[in-house]
């Protein structure tokens, strides 16, 4: 387990919170069938690629959100309910796949 973690998951995760969100449904299949070798070998259930994209986008735009001094901190706007964000309105799709939209999407669907 440590070993996956270390070094598989490590790699695998690295940054994914900004280029997943545009990567293909079949390159999400790819990872995931990582995860399902890795289990298997390891004969443990490990965190699903869903389970690590909530828990990673989460905790970036918390401390995102909390550092006023972060560029992108005026970009999570809380609505009036003081519990969802709000979601800016984007024209291409290369912006309603980017870190931001996705970020809020999946914090939304939280809460």
């Amino acid at each position: 387990m440590m070993f996956y973690r270390a070094s598989i998951e490590s790699v695998m995760t690295f940054n994914f919170t900004t280029w997943l969100f545009a990567c293909s449904a079949e390159d999400r299949y790819k990872l995931d069938r990582v995860i399902k070798q890795a289990e298997k070998i390891i004969g443990t259930q490990l965190p699903s690629l869903d389970d690590l994209i909530k828990s990673r986008t989460i905790r970036k735009v918390h401390r995102t959100m909390a550092d006023e001094s972060h560029p992108l901190c005026s970009q999570f706007q809380l609505l009036p309910s003081r519990r969802r964000l709000r979601v800016a309105k984007s024209r291409t799709e290369r912006m309603r796949k980017s870190f931001v939209p996705s970020a809020i999407t999946v914090l939304n669907s939280i809460y």
